[in-house]
């Protein structure tokens, strides 16, 4: 099983705290300022719901190839989600690694406190 635990300078990052981070992230629309905020808030709940659904998980904590963008700094926590997608349904067998990947980002606690009720992203 993956390691869903990562402890960086300042947090560590267990599903239970990253579901917090998510009910937190959540922005009414009223308070929307960016023309992205929508896909931010779909990218939230998908975290939200495969936190709660016991998806293994990985915090990107390093770059996996040259031109990586998606690490986990002090504004953005970088999330791969294994899932079982349509794919694995097809080809994988009951007890199959999940090789199947999904990545998405949720603010860090400090950029939500940052932004307080206000549009985070």
């Amino acid at each position: 099983m993956r390691q869903g635990i990562i402890k960086n300078d300042e947090m560590e990052y267990t599903r239970e705290k990253l579901i917090e981070i998510c009910e937190r992230a959540i922005v009414n629309i009223d308070a929307w300022g960016n023309r992205d905020t929508d896909e931010s808030q779909k990218c939230v709940g998908v975290c939200w719901a495969y936190l709660k659904s016991g998806c293994e998980f990985e915090v990107m904590t390093k770059s996996e190839h040259a031109l990586d963008f998606c690490v986990t700094d002090d504004r953005t926590i970088w999330i791969k989600f294994y899932i079982k997608d349509f794919n694995w349904f097809e080809m994988c067998n009951e007890g199959d690694l999940l090789n199947e990947s999904e990545l998405y980002y949720l603010p860090t606690e400090q950029r939500l406190n940052r932004f307080r009720n206000e549009d985070w992203y």
